[in-house]
């Protein structure tokens, strides 16, 4: 799992190395999401199960547009995948439609996942706070 997450890190860092640094982000730093949770912390920990599942999921054949999977999450430039990912993450919770695309999908499945983890507290905050360096993000 360690390998797998510094895997993630340096692709959270890769593709949306200059998202965490924007105005944009560090205000969604200081945000309360879930649960105790900035919306910095939330988008930080989708990345994260995402990039898992996308590593599992390639060993039986699928691939994935990571960048656009990452700075979907980040919500943002807009090619046609992050739109998808940004309008119908929410899936079936909004009626925005049914994901399109194979990254929305797994976007999905990771920000139920960890929404469900940060609620019941089986998630902390402060490990996703340390793997990625962003000022104000603990």
């Amino acid at each position: 799992m360690l390998n797998i997450t510094k895997r993630s890190l340096h692709e959270i860092q890769a593709d949306g190395g200059k998202i965490l640094q924007t105005d944009l982000f560090q205000e969604a730093a200081r945000t309360d999401h879930h649960y105790g949770y900035t919306i910095a912390n939330h988008e930080i920990h989708v990345c994260i199960i995402a990039l898992l599942l996308v590593t599992i999921l390639s060993f039986i054949g699928l691939h994935f547009h990571v960048k656009e999977l990452v700075r979907g999450i980040m919500c943002h430039d807009l090619t046609p995948i992050e739109t998808d990912v940004i309008v119908k993450h929410m899936f079936p919770l909004c009626k925005t439609g049914i994901p399109f695309y194979r990254e929305t999908w797994v976007i999905t499945i990771a920000d139920k996942w960890c929404a469900m983890t940060e609620g019941l507290h089986l998630s902390r905050k402060n490990w996703i706070a340390k793997v990625v360096s962003v000022p104000g993000l603990i």
